[in-house]
């Protein structure tokens, strides 16, 4: 087994609500959540075709970002709402 080294992370209500649920959907705990999501996106930052200008990808990675960051959003609602009706 590998030598992990343990971290103490804090985060907002709401990502913490929107990472359960999506680690739910995956089948993940939270850390196991949180660690392939972290893998992801490095190696994304690592496999950057040449075409692509700082620019661009910068642009790229926000709206990226933004749409992981409405993706959670929709994920919390759909948690709130979900006990209701």
């Amino acid at each position: 087994m590998a030598n992990i080294t343990p971290y103490g992370l804090r985060m907002p209500p709401d990502l913490k609500e929107a990472l359960d649920a999506s680690a739910r959907q995956n089948g993940r705990s939270l850390n196991s959540e949180i660690v392939a999501r972290l893998q992801q996106s490095i190696e994304a930052d690592q496999t950057v075709p040449d075409f692509v200008t700082p620019e661009l990808y910068q642009q790229v990675k926000v709206l990226g970002q933004e749409l992981e960051g409405l993706r959670a959003q929709v994920r919390a609602l759909e948690i709130r709402t979900s006990g209701q009706g």
